[in-house]
């Protein structure tokens, strides 16, 4: 594949493969993930999150054609979790383990998790906000 398209469609194409294998597995009845968002300081990463939110799109789409891919933007995680709207990677981590519904007594503790982890719970948990609301 990377002889006919670039590594990075391969990357991406094997990224989409790999989102349909644990969608399949896991059965979920309900996807969310953040939006890609522009930094003025990067704005080549924009083009890969759009890519590879096209990805997660398509594997949604293969896995069952009734479930929509949830988009949520970063401030709205942000408000979700009462973080403020400038916080890094720890402040959010710090905000997401203060939500006492969030507090479980299982294995691992969620402040063991990385960013990436603590990231997706509040992307989760900022949907579930937003579907409780009347």
């Amino acid at each position: 594949m990377i002889e006919t398209h670039s590594e990075r469609f391969a990357r991406l194409a094997t990224l989409g493969d790999n989102i349909l294998e644990l969608l399949m597995y896991h059965q979920p009845i309900a996807i969310v993930c953040e939006s890609p968002f522009f930094n003025s300081k990067r704005p080549q990463a924009f083009a890969a999150l759009v890519e590879a939110t096209n990805m997660i799109r398509q594997a949604v789409w293969n896995y069952d054609h009734s479930i929509n891919l949830n988009l949520v933007d970063p401030p709205s995680v942000k408000q979700a979790v009462n973080a403020k709207g400038n916080a890094g990677k720890e402040d959010v981590q710090k905000a997401v383990l203060a939500i006492s519904e969030l507090n479980y007594h299982g294995f691992p503790p969620l402040s063991s998790l990385d960013e990436h982890s603590i990231d997706a719970i509040a992307v989760a948990y900022s949907k579930l906000i937003n579907y409780r609301q009347p």
